[in-house]
């Protein structure tokens, strides 16, 4: 044996991995507008162990891909039809080298979502396809056309249309949520 043996020893995670670190959460998936998104990031150094400290800086972006469908004949009411939609990420430390990172889309539509290092390397699974939905209806926001929003004869039907759109201007395809329009002749 060897004077002074046993000895201990401590063993600390290694640096930060792009390859081995992974990203949960439901906000990589989908997300509605106007309302906050977030998932986690577990940074891991190279031999899958998760890191401890702080010391990890991501950069996280999302590009919109495809912008949410719009009605026939409402293409003049579409916003940002071909201007690049870029959000980032906020990250907050957690503990034990996971980070929550939160975000806030406003236009509906398909996004890539981008997790970086700072030297501009993807973790496991990056770019996420994130699918954001329409926010809740909204009656200002929401737009009605037809011959009967002017004119109506007695006993005659006068055709309107609604198109149902949220706070943010998305136009709303599948909604359960009710809108009263009331008419004065």
């Amino acid at each position: 044996s060897i004077d002074g043996s046993p000895w201990s020893t401590s063993v600390y995670p290694g640096d930060f991995s792009v390859e081995t670190s992974i990203a949960t959460g439901v906000g990589l998936k989908r997300a509605q507008a106007g309302v906050e998104a977030s998932f986690s990031i577990q940074s891991k150094d190279a031999g899958g162990n998760n890191k401890i400290r702080d010391d990890t800086v991501f950069n996280v972006t999302l590009t919109l891909v495809e912008r949410a469908q719009v009605p026939v004949g409402m293409e003049m009411y579409s916003t940002n039809t071909t201007s690049e939609v870029v959000l980032t990420g906020i990250q907050s430390f957690i503990k034990e080298g996971k980070y929550l990172i939160k975000y806030t889309c406003f236009l509906a539509g398909h996004y890539d979502l981008h997790i970086n290092d700072y030297q501009g390397n993807g973790i496991a699974g990056s770019p996420f396809s994130v699918h954001v939905i329409p926010g809740h209806l909204s009656g200002a926001h929401s737009i009605i056309t037809g011959d009967g929003i002017f004119q109506g004869s007695a006993g005659q039907i006068s055709p309107v249309r609604v198109f149902p759109r949220d706070l943010y201007q998305n136009f709303i395809f599948d909604s359960q949520e009710e809108m009263e329009i009331n008419l004065t002749l």
